[in-house]
């Protein structure tokens, strides 16, 4: 089992290298210049940033037995609009029953 979650660490760190490259030409290398994108552009990318270390460190907490925490951070991620309950996103749901993250 404890290599699976070492795999698991691995392959998300290489997805996560591997965007984040592919956004380079289009996006990452205009970052000093934030005028070039509306404020959501860069909401969006923190936000997905963000969404991927979770599932890096994810796998590094139940490898450590820290169940608690792994349990919390899962949390964050299922309240997420792009990650968790996706009627919430598509409005099937009253304003008061939807989770967003911010």
């Amino acid at each position: 089992m404890e290599t699976k979650y070492r795999l698991l660490v691995w392959f998300f760190t290489a997805v996560m290298v591997i965007t984040i490259a592919g956004f380079f030409k289009s996006y990452i290398k205009f970052l000093p210049d934030t005028d070039k994108y509306p404020i959501v552009i860069h909401i969006h990318f923190i936000a997905f940033v963000f969404w991927l270390a979770l599932m890096v460190v994810q796998p590094i907490l139940i490898r450590r037995k820290k169940y608690d925490l792994h349990h919390r951070m899962g949390k964050i991620l299922s309240d997420c609009p792009s990650t968790g309950d996706h009627n919430s996103y598509a409005g099937k749901k009253t304003n008061d029953e939807r989770n967003w993250c911010f």
